[in-house]
């Protein structure tokens, strides 16, 4: 039975997912504030975390970023749900490390489909745990450079944005939430996807990050490490 931990100040709504979560067989915790919260990630050890953003005391981000700085909780999934629509909001906490963002009001349905489809995410389990630090943005278009003093061999010809793309790929993002976070359209986003797999000979998101794992210069390619540089240990881990 999958663990789910909800964080909400608003007591009615939290009582509602509650319900429908246990209904919907999940073992359910839930606290009103992020300091409670962090107590429950290590007695209850949640699979996934469904959080607001505007906490008494705090904020959901401030939980995001907590979660995410501990390596015990590399596989935990975690969704955001408030009434804020700003793009920056969005765009800090896909890059902070939420996996998903939902605005209030929301369905059951799509509350309990975006629950499920994290929990199924194979990648997540594969790839959240450090081998990649976090993305930085380049607007570059133009291929990296290839062998030289201080420089990653890019034996692929991947451009510096085809590069931003595989990073936010292989964290387990959707399309759209990548299309949103580098502001390309989706259909620019799935030019980009079908080269990088042309490029890298093969033919899916998971052979793509099979791939990634498997090969330390296209690792260290994605982290601007130069040849021969040794792979720190955190960016070792699978």
């Amino acid at each position: 039975m999958n663990k789910i931990l909800v964080v909400e100040d608003d007591v009615l709504l939290l009582g509602a997912i509650e319900t429908l979560l246990k209904l919907s067989g999940f073992d359910v915790k839930t606290s009103v504030d992020a300091e409670s919260a962090m107590g429950l990630m290590d007695s209850f050890r949640p699979d996934l975390v469904v959080c607001d953003l505007t906490l008494p005391g705090s904020s959901g981000f401030l939980l995001l970023q907590w979660i995410r700085s501990c390596p015990a909780y590399d596989r935990v999934a975690f969704i955001i749900l408030t009434a804020r629509t700003e793009q920056k909001i969005f765009r800090d906490a896909m890059g902070g490390g939420a996996d998903d963002f939902l605005t209030k009001p929301v369905t059951s349905e799509d509350l309990l489909a975006a629950i499920k489809s994290r929990l199924a995410r194979v990648p997540r389990e594969v790839v959240s745990t450090g081998i990649l630090n976090q993305p930085k943005v380049d607007l570059s278009n133009s291929p990296v450079a290839g062998s030289g003093e201080g420089v990653a061999t890019n034996p692929w010809n991947l451009t510096r944005r085809e590069q931003e793309c595989l990073k936010w790929l292989i964290r387990g993002k959707t399309n759209e939430d990548v299309s949103k976070i580098l502001g390309i359209a989706i259909g620019t986003l799935k030019r980009h996807n079908f080269s990088i797999f042309s490029k890298l000979g093969v033919e899916s998101r998971t052979a793509a990050v099979v791939s990634v794992l498997t090969n330390p210069a296209l690792v260290r390619l994605l982290n601007g490490l130069p040849d021969g540089a040794s792979i720190p240990a955190e960016e070792e881990k699978v």
